[in-house]
Parts: structure tokens; C-alpha cells; sequence
């Protein structure tokens, strides 16, 4: 009877999380689509999923089965995230520079992508084919799913999973999706600034290689972009804009492939309790304090976070199935594998690239002393170094390094850092299991130590390093998961000694208290940040037409909206154009700069703050120089002589927001107009 009550339970929780997950995705589908403001955006959206199946995932498959051939099942999903960014973006550029012989390859934007067409789709025929033939004669079947339910484990953890999953996708929705719907369905809005200058940065891989910064003409992308222009490229693919690409499309599957790989890696971490692996994906997004910025950064997929997390879990899991005895062949391979993946997690975060190959050292030294680390843990090491060094060669060291080394006296905010970033459960919880790991450290794997050193170098890097833009944060926010992930083997060893005492009462008890502290957890995360969620409700009411607001300096408005959409539709890609909403400086109107250019899919001559080159020399000047010709062509000169000087300056139109107090006022006939923008042609006349 006992067994038939406990399968029932099972069952009932089992079909709760399936209605949860269910309902989650068809919940963010409609959020989608009511941010586009049509039953289109939605169509979009299963094209944009297809294309980053097929496209990324089947790519990044072909390269695990190639490289990497022992790493199998959901572990495999993950870790084809990695190197199906980097066949993406090196499709791409294959079609682009072939495009130089054939120009009609640079016409289609659908041709983009045909390279990851063909190998994604070869790939997913060849598993599918695969898993066919495994079930027909009973072999092992190389379809990776078949894997996914024997590492979930049983009903219950997978029912954890599909509630937490459910429940990300649903918040995520309110959280991310409705707040950066359209202007022309929310009328009146003040956008995440972060957000927009990342639609830019997806935007920029209409106009071909090196990637153009859509702010200000003439410059070119030195930074961590491969997230914003795989996300661009899968929406050009596809018919989709950037905006509703990388808004409102890519964080639906990279939120689910981070929860997928946050519970592999916990499993790894906890073999034998696999209900503690599915705990941690909630216990990341629902168990911050309410000092912590990390559920904004996840749920809005601001600055790349909750691709970041994903990242670090394939890393994790690269780090975890290192082979200990390879073959000389299958050795070399590997390292091969280890550089092209670290290449793609530096290009999606440099920052998670870099704490992830110090992680590794540390770690290889510590394990050298326990006798845990091989030779092929160092060959490991070896490819990510390279990875690491092909990238910052060819791209970071370009880009300005604004990041400050402070004093080592700042180490006195170290306990500070953890206990705001921190609940205090978790918190107290991490401390037993350092305690827990020192007394067994003969013991711990390299990827145990690895986390380890991953969670206290994160907050180490956090309080000794500073940036103007508060960048450093991006430390901590990694230490988060690296942390929780580290104390499993603790929770899972007093686990297992509260199972074997065979106290049933003591067990019931402990299993509830758990369950309350995370519930407690994450209605207190969500309470402390209700105004996220509540803006998410007010964008949902002005989608709706139900609420309204007035219109301001510091908003952007349904009318700039569509100024944008008809640069966007009526000039050329090539087109520069300059305005008068440029936001020189950084100020309280977060969000009015960088919307243009978004929106347009359109480079400015300057819209931009000194957004994260600000303390470049050569880069100031030419700041300085831009700024000076705006503030003429739009505030110092005459009609006639702001026109030159804006042809001369190679600028095609002129857009000016009438909502910016000293809007200049022309006599020229505006080639577009409404309520709050006007839009200039800069004739040819005045090219002499």
C-alpha cells in the first residue's frame, strides 16, 4: 500500500511539473508575442528555435562528436552551446568574405547562415538515424536524449526540474520579455540601457566583418560580443529583427540549456542524489538576497548573464570529462576541443573565460599535491590557456581594459561581498562545506576544486578590482553558482548520513525544512525585487492599451519608435545618420540613448555615452571630436552651415527628437515626421 501511495505521489508531482513547464513556455510564447504586438512575432519565434537547434546545437554536436566523442547525453546538449556559437559566427563569415566574389550572398540574409544549415541539419539527421538503427538492434543509440532521463534520474528530480524550469520561464517572461516590448506597444517607455546597447551590438552583423559599433560610425566591436551577434545572426536568419531576436527569442533556450547544464553538473557533483542536482537551478535563480543583482541579470539576460551561466556550465563540464587516458590521437583532439570552447565562453564573457582558466590552474596545483591530477588535466588546461590567448590576440587586447586593480586592503570587504550576494542559509551552508572539503581535500576531484577556487576567486576579484561601470560585479555573480555547486558533495555526505540513520521522523523533518527555506527563499527574492515584476505588469497593461504615461525627456515614445522603423525600411544599410539624442553624459535618462541605432538597425555618427572605452586615449579624442561636431550641426550652427558640415562629416540624416529641450528647429522639409521626431535628408548639394 505504502509503494502504491509513494508511485501515486510521484505520478501527481511528475504531471505538476509537466503542466508547470507546459504552461511556463506557452506563457513566455504569448509575452513574445505580445510584445511584437502580432500573432507574426510568435511565427518568428519558432523559426528563431528551429534555427538555434538546427543551426547552433546541431553544429556544436558535429564538434562534440568530433573532438570530444566520450561526452554523451543532456552533457553533450550543453556543451555543444560553446562551439556551436563559434561555427555560427565562422559560417558566417565564410558566406560574408565569399560574398566579395559573389555579391549575391550578401543580399539574402538568409545565406548567412547556410553553412550552419547544412552541417546542424547533416548532424541531426545522422542522430536521429542513429538512434533508429540503436533501437532496432538494441545498441547503445547515439541520439544524445536517450541519455537525458538516466541523468535527470527518476520522477522525482525531473519534476523538480520542470516546476523550477516552468516557473524561470514564466518570471523571466514579466521579468525580461514585457519590459522591452516595443515602443509602439507600449506608447511610452524608459528601456534598460544594457539591453538596447546589446541589440545594437546584434544589429551590427547586418553590415559585414569587423563588426561595426552601431553608436558611433566608424568604430569597430573590441569586446565580448559573440552572444548579441549569434543572437543577430539566428534573427537575420530567420526574418526576425535584432530587437526581437536578442529581447525576446534567445534567452527562451539559453535559459533552458542553463538549467539543464546547472543540474549535469550537479549531478557530477552529487551522484547519488540526484534531487540535490535539481535543486541548484532554483536555488541560482531564487536564492539570492535582495542586495544582489544577480535574478535581474539572469531573468533580462542583461550584459550576456544568463548566457554567461551557460557558458560556465559547459566549461564545468569540459573541465569534468577531461579523459584521464587518452590516446595520443584522441589527446590532441581534446586539447583542440578545450581551446575552441574556451575561445567561444571568452568571446560570450571574457570574464567567466578568465576566473574559469585561473579556476583550472589553481586547481591542477592543488590536485598535484592530493594526487588527483593527470597528465591530461594539464593538456586541459593547456587548450584553454590557448583559447584564452588566441582570443585576447586577435580581439580583447584591441578593446580598452578599464578594469582597475584596487589595494590589498580591500580584502577586508571580502566577508561583506559574500554576505550580499549570499542568503544566509546558503551562506552558512557554503562555509560548512568548506570546512567539509578541507577535512576531505585528499579526496576532492579537479572539478571540485575548480569550483571551489571559481567561488572564492570570483568574490576575491570583485573586491580587489574596480570599474567606472561597476563591471566587476560580473565576479561575483559567477561565484554565486560555482559556490552552491561546490558545497553538493557536503549536502549529499549529510544526506546520506541522515538516510542511514534510518530515523524517518528526523528525515521528514529535514526534507521540509529544506523545502521551506528555498520557498521562503524565492518568494522573498521576488517580493524584494516586485518592481521588476510590476513593471513587467504595467508593460503588459500599455500593451493592452490600459494604461498610459506622460511623455519626457527621459522616455522614448511610440512615435520614435517608428521614426526608427522608417530608417529601418526606407534607406539604405549602409545609411549613417546623427541625432540629437546622444547623451553625452552618463545620466538618469537610462535608456533614451542607444535606441535609435537598436531599433533602426542603423549606424549613428554618435549615440552614445563613452560606453566601455572610456579610458582610452585615442578613443577620447575621437570622442571628443564627434561630440564637438554634434553639438555644431545641431546647436551652434545655421541650417545651411549644420547641413554641410553633416555631408561633409559623411552623414546621410538627421533625426531629431523634439522631446530634447534646444531641439533645433528647421526650415527644410523633413523627409519624416510625427508628433515627437523629425528625420532631415542631408542633400548631396553640399558635398563641395
Amino acid at each position: 500500500m505504502t509503494n502504491k501511495k509513494n508511485s501515486a505521489l510521484f505520478s501527481a508531482f511528475s504531471l505538476l511539473g509537466a503542466l508547470a513547464l507546459g504552461g511556463g513556455a506557452l506563457f513566455y510564447f504569448a509575452a513574445a508575442g505580445m510584445a511584437g504586438g502580432s500573432f507574426g512575432a510568435v511565427l518568428h519565434f519558432v523559426l528563431f528555435l528551429a534555427a538555434f537547434c538546427v543551426c547552433l546545437l546541431g553544429t556544436g554536436l558535429f564538434c562534440v562528436r568530433l573532438l570530444a566523442p566520450g561526452v554523451g547525453g543532456a552533457e553533450s546538449l550543453v556543451l555543444a552551446f560553446l562551439p556551436g556559437c563559434a561555427c555560427v559566427f565562422f559560417g558566417y563569415a565564410l558566406i560574408w568574405e565569399l560574398g566579395g566574389i559573389l555579391p549575391f550572398l550578401r543580399q539574402g540574409p538568409g545565406w548567412f547562415l547556410l553553412p550552419a544549415w547544412l552541417l546542424g541539419g547533416w548532424e541531426w539527421f545522422c542522430r536521429f538515424s542513429a538512434s533508429g538503427r540503436g533501437c532496432a538492434s538494441g545498441k547503445k543509440a547515439f541520439f544524445p536524449f536517450r541519455a537525458l532521463w538516466g541523468r535527470i534520474g527518476h520522477s522525482v528530480p525531473f519534476a523538480l526540474l520542470a516546476l523550477t524550469l516552468g516557473l524561470i520561464f514564466a518570471v523571466a517572461a514579466v521579468w525580461g520579455v514585457l519590459p522591452s516590448a516595443g515602443a509602439d506597444q507600449l506608447k511610452v517607455w524608459t528601456y534598460n540601457q544594457d539591453q538596447l546597447w546589446s541589440v545594437g551590438n546584434a544589429a551590427s552583423v547586418r553590415f559585414g566583418l569587423p563588426l561595426q559599433d552601431m553608436r558611433v560610425a566608424g568604430e569597430t566591436l573590441h569586446y565580448h560580443f559573440l552572444n548579441d551577434a549569434t543572437a543577430g545572426l539566428l534573427a537575420l536568419g530567420t526574418g526576425a529583427g535584432a530587437w526581437a531576436g536578442l529581447c525576446w527569442f534567445w534567452n527562451m533556450p539559453v535559459l533552458a540549456l542553463g538549467v539543464l547544464g546547472l543540474s549535469c553538473v550537479g549531478r557530477h557533483f552529487a551522484p547519488r542524489a540526484a534531487w540535490l542536482a535539481a535543486l541548484v537551478p532554483f536555488t541560482v535563480f531564487f536564492g539570492s538576497t535582495a542586495a544582489s543583482t544577480l535574478p535581474t541579470a539572469l531573468f533580462t539576460n542583461a550584459n550576456a548573464q544568463a548566457t554567461a551561466l551557460l557558458a560556465l556550465c559547459a566549461g564545468l563540464i569540459l573541465v569534468q570529462n577531461t579523459p584521464v587516458h587518452p590516446g595520443r590521437r584522441g589527446g590532441a583532439a581534446w586539447a583542440a576541443f578545450a581551446l575552441l570552447c574556451t575561445a567561444s565562453l571568452c568571446m560570450l564573457k571574457s570574464t567567466i573565460g578568465a576566473l574559469l582558466i585561473l579556476a583550472v590552474l589553481a586547481a591542477c596545483l592543488a590536485g598535484a599535491l592530493t594526487k588527483q591530477v593527470r597528465a591530461a588535466h594539464w593538456a586541459t588546461l593547456a587548450g584553454m590557456a590557448a583559447g584564452f590567448a588566441l582570443v585576447y590576440v586577435c580581439v580583447l587586447r584591441l578593446a580598452t581594459n578599464n578594469l582597475v586593480f584596487t589595494t590589498l586592503s580591500n580584502l577586508k570587504n571580502l566577508p561583506g561581498a559574500y554576505a550580499q550576494y549570499f542568503a544566509v542559509p546558503l551562506l552558512a551552508g557554503y562555509i560548512l562545506a568548506l570546512g567539509w572539503s578541507a577535512a576531505h581535500l585528499k579526496m576532492l576531484t579537479l572539478p571540485q576544486l575548480t569550483v571551489h577556487a571559481f567561488a572564492i576567486g570570483g568574490m576575491l576579484a570583485y573586491v580587489l578590482y574596480n570599474h567606472y561601470s561597476f563591471s566587476q560585479v560580473y565576479f561575483a555573480l559567477a561565484a554565486v553558482p560555482a559556490a552552491l555547486l561546490a558545497s553538493l558533495p557536503a549536502a549529499e555526505a549529510a544526506a546520506e548520513k541522515l538516510v542511514s540513520s534510518g530515523r524517518a521522523t528526523a528525515k521528514r523533518l529535514a526534507a521540509g525544512a529544506l523545502a521551506v527555506c528555498l520557498i521562503g527563499l524565492g518568494g522573498l527574492e521576488l517580493y524584494a525585487n516586485q518592481s521588476y515584476l510590476r513593471s513587467g505588469a504595467q508593460a503588459a497593461l500599455r500593451c493592452l492599451d490600459l494604461r498610459v504615461s506622460e511623455k519626457a525627456q527621459t522616455t522614448m515614445t511610440a512615435e520614435d519608435w517608428a521614426a526608427a522603423q522608417w530608417l529601418k525600411t526606407h534607406t539604405p544599410a549602409d545609411t549613417i545618420f546623427a541625432t540629437n539624442r546622444n547623451n553625452k553624459q552618463f545620466d538618469a535618462a537610462e535608456g533614451t540613448f542607444h535606441f535609435y541605432t537598436a531599433a533602426s538597425e542603423r549606424r549613428c555618427y554618435l549615440e552614445s555615452y563613452r560606453y566601455g572605452m572610456d579610458y582610452d586615449h585615442a578613443y577620447a579624442e575621437i570622442r571628443r571630436r564627434l561630440e564637438k561636431v554634434s553639438d555644431a550641426i545641431f546647436y551652434h550652427l545655421s541650417e545651411a552651415d549644420a547641413f554641410a558640415l553633416a555631408r561633409q562629416e559623411g552623414i546621410d540624416y538627421l533625426v531629431v527628437s523634439r522631446l530634447v529641450p534646444g531641439a533645433p528647429v528647421w526650415q527644410a522639409k523633413p523627409v519624416y515626421e510625427n508628433e515627437d521626431v523629425a528625420i532631415y535628408a542631408v542633400p548631396e548639394a553640399f558635398s563641395g
